[in-house]
């Protein structure tokens, strides 16, 4: 944490990239495992929240404006404007890189268009009982289709989340960060069977068009963390892949978890997934008891939490106020930190290794992400082994992506009350 720069590579239009991994014998871990030391320096440039990722200072308005709503037809898929920027990836052996080949041309698409029947009426897609579709998502478009979708790619994370509702049976292919490297499920994955779905792209910027064309989809799902950017879906490509099927994008930030998780829901029961089913309803259940067993623990012990980061060169603080589910843990009285001087995008504050003491907490909650650095890959940081959280061994992993379900977010709100209750006052 000594040097300076923005990990976000922002500028240069670069993503961080939650799909990059350290060394593959660190992979064989679980959801709050820890990371392998050999983190590549281009991987590590990670920070809060995937930031890089999520900013690309270009980021466009949806089309239709704030206020305007537009619709996708059948054979109609969108074309999103917005700029997600293109970063560096871990090419997969499996998903070849069309960076470093020669793109699909128009009639190289048109091929493929004709092959798969456009973007609605592919081999496979069938028609589902209820007749036709309309979903309108979170860029005010709507989406309508003469059926209900039948093959659906989502991003791993979005697929995961329809899981946990029972709305995964359409779902025949996923992109982002699906397996480790030794095979076994990235815990972005959720319960999903990522073995019975097929991988367009395992991290960012390897989503293969070809691949996803021959899955005949009539469906795209993905997260939007800024206004009109499809997540995962890269910009040197989107075009292309908008022309193969319509697209829906659900908000990831700038509100409450809760509110997204009622989102997701709502996806899912369009879909045809039964949201009285036990499964659901018990999933609500445990997170409305771990919502009320949270706030009760941050009302009994008000220790201060920061959320944070690391990387080889930086510390990054991370904001509540644009986290989803910082959002919602602040509405349940935990007591964030709240950084004042956020960089470009507003997700974290980066700060250098001497600075990296700025905000006094009692409990530290550390990105758990793969391409991030875990205290034992901080202990050797004098700046790390200084701060009071630290050496009073209060640090809690932090999943800063979260899977917009009930099943998904609730184990975090438990590990948090579980910090939250366990911690001394040490600033």
């Amino acid at each position: 944490m000594d040097g300076g720069g923005d990990h976000r590579g922002a500028e240069e239009g670069e993503p961080d990239v939650a799909g990059e991994r350290g060394d593959a014998e660190d992979a064989d871990r679980g959801d709050d495992g820890g990371r392998g030391t050999g983190v590549d320096a281009e991987q590590s440039r990670v920070g809060e929240g995937v930031a890089g990722q999520r900013l690309h200072d270009g980021t466009a308005e949806a089309e239709g404006g704030a206020d305007g709503e537009t619709e996708e037809g059948a054979g109609h898929a969108d074309v999103v404007d917005d700029d997600v920027g293109v970063g560096a990836g871990v090419v997969d052996e499996a998903v070849p890189d069309l960076v470093e080949r020669d793109r699909l041309g128009a009639d190289g698409i048109g091929a493929l268009l004709a092959a798969c029947g456009g973007g609605s009426g592919g081999k496979g897609s069938g028609s589902a009982s209820g007749g036709a579709w309309a979903f309108t998502d979170d860029r005010k478009k709507k989406v309508s289709l003469g059926h209900t979708p039948q093959r659906i790619v989502a991003f791993t994370g979005t697929a995961a989340a329809l899981h946990d509702f029972g709305a995964d049976t359409r779902i025949v292919g996923v992109f982002g960060p699906a397996k480790l490297p030794n095979g076994k499920p990235d815990p972005q994955a959720g319960g999903l069977d990522v073995d019975k779905v097929t991988v367009i792209g395992n991290a960012y910027n390897q989503f293969n068009v070809e691949k996803y064309a021959s899955l005949s989809p009539d469906l795209l799902i993905t997260h939007m963390y800024e206004p009109g950017a499809l997540w995962f879906v890269p910009d040197d490509r989107k075009d292309k892949i908008a022309q193969l099927a319509p697209s829906v994008a659900l908000t990831a930030s700038r509100t409450p978890l809760v509110k997204i998780i009622e989102r997701y829901a709502e996806l899912a029961g369009a879909l045809g997934a039964d949201l009285t089913a036990k499964r659901v309803t018990d999933a609500k259940a445990r997170f409305e008891k771990a919502s009320a067993e949270l706030r009760a623990a941050a009302k009994a012990n008000p220790v201060k939490v920061l959320d944070c980061s690391g990387s080889a060169d930086l510390f990054y603080a991370s904001n509540p106020g644009i986290n989803a589910d910082l959002m919602y843990d602040t509405s349940l009285g935990v007591d964030l930190i709240v950084p004042d001087h956020l960089d470009k995008g507003g997700y974290f504050e980066s700060l250098s290794g001497e600075n990296a003491d700025k905000y006094r907490a009692d409990v530290l909650l550390l990105d758990n992400r793969t391409a991030t650095l875990q205290p034992k890959d901080l202990a050797s940081k004098p700046s790390w082994a200084q701060l009071p959280a630290v050496k009073a061994g209060q640090i809690t992993p932090w999943s800063s992506e979260p899977r917009f379900s009930y099943a998904g977010a609730t184990p975090l709100i438990e590990q948090l009350t579980e910090a939250i209750r366990g911690a001394k006052k040490v600033r």
